[in-house]
């Protein structure tokens, strides 16, 4: 994985994959928010963070009406056996960030 924490988590036991779901994420250590967007579910909110923001850089929280998913436990989601949307195949990673 990327763009999201190193630090080991597991996925949560119950997620509705299905769920819309916000996204935020921010710089580490910026406290405003750099990034914001809907998603129609929450797959696709994690499968966003996972693939398409760059390396390093962000901080990402996935929130629905009733849960919040920080940069760890996204990782953990995205990483799980049960995550339903297909992940690119190895080598296809994410974008570096450039300066």
């Amino acid at each position: 994985m990327n763009n999201l924490a190193s630090q080991p988590s597991t996925a949560p036991s119950v997620i509705d994959y299905d769920e819309p779901a916000e996204m935020f994420a921010n710089q580490r250590g910026v406290g405003l928010p750099l990034f914001f967007k809907r998603f129609d579910s929450v797959a696709r909110a994690v499968q966003f963070a996972a693939e398409a923001l760059p390396r390093g850089l962000i901080n990402v929280v996935v929130e629905t009406e009733y849960q919040r998913f920080e940069s760890t436990s996204v990782k953990a989601i995205y990483d799980a056996p049960g995550y339903p949307l297909p992940r690119p195949h190895p080598g296809a990673g994410p974008k570096e960030k450039t300066s």
